[in-house]
């Protein structure tokens, strides 16, 4: 075994970024070429990687960038397995990074990165980075939009994410509309952008519901019509009561302004987290010891 320097251990880390033991370690076996350590390095974050790809992450962040001029925004959502991670700072700054190359790329870059159709420096960042900290790191989703309009945005808490198009006089109100919509979960914009499939429920149900009460028959198209202005006031962005003054609606503090479109992220939406219940995980490994 050759005599491994610090200095080669030092400049094996800053190359890859990973623990001084695994840069140790890979030395040793490549006899203190550093080139074929960081080769191996790589291969082993590679299938590292591999390997943990099919455990459940739903904890980690979702971020907002924003050009400069506010007509370019990306919203995105990485995932790693615990909080714990998530706030380690190497994967904030993963994060941080991934965030500020995906606004300087276009949509089909992005979406090759996610589909991890190319090899790429983001993708080399990810493997070394599952190497590193040992758990499934995932760039779930992300959308690059433009507009003629303005993006504001607001993060709460780095789990719910909200980009919002508009045209308004006054940046305060943007925010406010942001953290509004994180707070109170609009569906759509207005009534015309709500997915009909949604409307035609929310009018079965009505009708059952009337149907039920014993409602007369003549009553009933009277009954609908009302439930559904009650809903379409509750889950629309413009009808709904402004958070901070519940004597407006949000079309009232608009003005003259518009809103145009919003996104919203919510970390882990979607994923089925596995429960873990700790004292049928004892009780399993007991018995396998019995047998």
């Amino acid at each position: 075994m050759s005599n491994i320097s610090v200095s080669s251990v030092k400049e094996l880390r800053q190359r890859t970024g990973l623990g001084m033991m695994d840069c140790k370690k890979a030395l040793d076996e490549t006899d203190g070429d550093l080139d074929k350590a960081e080769d191996l390095l790589r291969l082993k974050s590679g299938n590292k990687a591999s390997k943990l790809s099919n455990r459940i992450a739903a904890e980690g962040c979702v971020l907002i960038k924003i050009n400069d001029n506010c007509t370019k925004a990306v919203i995105l959502e990485i995932n790693c397995e615990t909080d714990f991670v998530a706030r380690d700072k190497s994967f904030i700054d993963f994060a941080s990074f991934t965030s500020n190359e995906f606004l300087n790329m276009d949509a089909k870059s992005i979406n090759s990165i996610l589909n991890k159709e190319t090899d790429n420096e983001i993708e080399t960042m990810r493997k070394q980075l599952v190497m590193k900290l040992g758990e499934n790191i995932s760039i779930r989703r992300a959308q690059l939009i433009e507009t003629a309009s303005k993006f504001f945005s607001y993060i709460h808490n780095g789990k719910i994410a909200v980009l919002l198009d508009a045209s308004l006089s006054d940046d305060d109100i943007g925010r406010d509309i942001c953290m509004h919509i994180a707070a109170m979960k609009p569906l759509a914009v207005s009534q015309d952008e709500l997915d009909s499939k949604v409307v035609e429920r929310e009018k079965v149900l009505a009708e059952a519901k009337a149907k039920e009460l014993g409602k007369p028959a003549e009553m009933i198209d009277k009954i609908v019509d009302g439930s559904l202005r009650k809903f379409f006031a509750e889950v629309t962005l413009l009808n709904q009561k402004f958070v901070k003054d519940d004597k407006k609606t949000i079309k009232d503090i608009l003005d003259t302004g518009k809103v145009n479109n919003f996104i919203v992220y919510n970390l882990g939406e979607g994923i089925e987290k596995k429960d873990e219940n700790f004292a049928e995980e004892v009780q399993s490994q007991i018995d396998s010891m019995k047998k």
